[in-house]
């Protein structure tokens, strides 16, 4: 098959040389092509259709984000206990602060 694409390169080249018109390089591919053998084909068999695929609920996006959310804290909470050196004062600042979010989240779904 190789030695097909390499004739056919070939006659390209002879054409864009100006040595082939596009009359003979018409003839010579056509030529070239008939002593190619046909292919035996399988059968393609339509796919089977698919079942519907059942809805997400939007419970994954949620429960990603609230590991999002409880990783942050954790790192906050590390942060802020380097910072303060205590590290119940520094929990007690990042519990506030995830309770005013969640109280702040809260109001806004219920506008």
């Amino acid at each position: 098959m190789t030695a097909i694409i390499d004739e056919l390169r070939q006659l390209d080249a002879a054409r864009a040389r100006g040595d082939l018109t596009d009359t003979e390089l018409r003839a010579a591919k056509s030529k070239l092509l008939e002593t190619v053998e046909d292919a035996n084909l399988l059968a393609v068999t339509p796919a089977a259709p698919r079942a519907p695929q059942p809805a997400r609920d939007a419970s994954n996006g949620l429960w990603s984000l609230l590991f999002l959310a409880l990783c942050g804290a954790g790192v906050l909470t590390l942060v802020l206990n380097a910072i303060l050196g205590s590290f119940s004062l520094a929990l007690t600042l990042v519990v506030s602060l995830a309770a005013a979010l969640l109280v702040a989240a809260v109001r806004q779904t219920e506008a």
